[in-house]
Parts: C-alpha cells; structure tokens; sequence
C-alpha cells in the first residue's frame, strides 16, 4: 500500500514538474518575442529620429567575447555601412539585452520568405568600455526614412522566436518539439516600412 502511494505522489509531481517546464519555456518564448518586436520598433523610431541608420544585431553564443550561451540583441547607430562588403561601424545605444534562457531566434525561411538569421552575417565594429571589438552578427539595418535596409531585398524577411536552447560545442539554435511542433513566435519585417508584424505559424 505505501509502494503505491509513493509511486501516485511521484507520478503526480512528474506530471506537475513536466507542465511548469512546459510553462516556462512558453513564458520564456514570450517575453522574448515581446523583447524583439520592441527592439525592431525602437531601431526604426531611432533611425527615424537621429537621421541615421541604426542596427539590430543579433549576437549569438560565441558571437562576443564573453561566450555564457547566452544569444544578445543590440542596437547600434551607424557611422558607417557599405550594403556591398556587410561592413559597418557603429556606437551602442543601449547595452546589449540577453535573450531568456528557454527561447531562441531560429532560421529557416517562412511562406518563402527569407529569414534573418540564415542570411550574410554584418561585420560590426564598435567600442565600448575603451575597448574597441569587431564581431559578426546577424541583424536588421534601418534607414533615416525607417524602410529596410539590410538584409538586402525588396520582399520582407521573417524572424522566429522558438523555444528552445543553444545547445552543444557550437552552440546552435535548437528548437524544442512537442509532438512533432515547434512552439514559435513569427515576424515579418517589409522593406519601405520595417515594423514588424506578427504573424501565426
């Protein structure tokens, strides 16, 4: 009798821990979405209002110095960007955010539309703390005028937020599945107005 009730009360916290961590990584995949809509929105109002372009980097493990598994998103005013070479030179507006541990940016194009995340990567140099770094990101470039820039294109491209962790030596985006479906968030980024837009999978 006192077998069985251990194994209920075991069976009971199995079925309890497996649904908070479900919950976690669905809260952790909002919070992040919300992170980068706001981040895009707050990249197009800078450029608009500095009259400069501005940069959403997204660095990912391994990307910066500090190599924590932690992906980062930063945004940079530009003091110079050749579209052609990806080259750019930027100052930091703000620090870099980490993204919640349980969520990360995935590749992979949506409805045909090309993903940021898969495409050329930007060589940034920048400074900071008297130190200067030049790093490879990913990211968004905005203009004066608040359109796309980079990537280049003139169809929209798409982010995805999933959940899931930057796993093994290379650190690579690995979405978790349940029941064969990866739990994601969906952005679509125009080129004359770069807002992002959600949209459902």
């Amino acid at each position: 009798m006192e077998l069985m009730v251990t194994i209920s009360i075991m069976s009971v916290l199995l079925v309890s821990g497996v649904s908070m961590m479900g919950d976690s990584a669905a809260k952790s995949r909002r919070t992040t979405s919300d992170l980068l809509g706001a981040m895009i929105d707050q990249g197009r109002s800078s450029a608009i209002t500095s009259h400069s372009r501005v940069l959403l980097a997204v660095a990912e493990p391994k990307d910066l110095p500090i190599d924590d598994h932690s992906c980062r998103l930063g945004l940079f005013k530009l003091t110079d960007f050749d579209a052609k070479t990806g080259r750019a030179k930027g100052e930091l507006l703000r620090r870099w955010d980490v993204v919640e541990g349980g969520a990360v940016l995935l590749g992979g194009e949506v409805d045909g539309f090309r993903n940021v995340m898969d495409g050329q990567e930007i060589e940034l140099t920048y400074a900071a703390r008297g130190k200067n770094f030049t790093i490879r990101v990913h990211g968004l470039v905005f203009t004066p005028r608040g359109g796309r820039e980079w990537p280049i294109g003139s169809t929209p491209v798409v982010m995805r937020v999933a959940e899931g962790g930057y796993r093994g030596e290379a650190r690579k985006a690995t979405a978790n599945k349940r029941q064969g479906v990866i739990a994601e968030d969906r952005f679509k980024i125009g080129r004359v107005i770069a807002r992002p837009q959600r949209f459902d999978p």
